[in-house]
């Protein structure tokens, strides 16, 4: 894999204040779609976390072995680790990761601060 190849794949972290915000990708993406979004909210001094969801990143057919329930869970461990050293932690993603933000808003209600969803698949 080449380095250009690496960035596109690459989680993104960076320490900052609260709040922190989880970034996540949509399907058959990666970090490298809310990198422009990361980058500019870690500028401002915000904490910043974009995972690489499982099966996401190499080949599409990888996609096809990802057990049910394994982003839900990736985007979950996420936040846990968020919330650990936060005490606000906005959830915001594109596409398939927005239904993912409104899957883990509706399952830790309050503590998630805010919710961002940018072209949600919900119809």
């Amino acid at each position: 894999m080449n380095r250009a190849d690496a960035l596109r794949v690459a989680p993104f972290e960076r320490a900052g204040r609260t709040p922190a915000v989880l970034l996540l990708h949509g399907f058959t993406g990666s970090p490298y779609e809310v990198r422009p979004l990361a980058e500019a909210l870690a500028a401002r001094g915000l904490a910043v976390h974009a995972p690489l969801l499982p099966g996401h990143g190499t080949r599409p057919r990888d996609l096809a072995l990802v057990a049910p329930g394994a982003w839900s869970a990736a985007a979950a461990r996420a936040f846990d680790a968020l919330r650990a050293e936060h005490d606000r932690v906005v959830v915001a993603g594109l596409s398939m990761g927005a239904l993912l933000a409104l899957e883990l808003a509706a399952e830790r209600g309050s503590e998630v601060d805010r919710i961002v969803a940018m072209a949600p698949a919900l119809d």
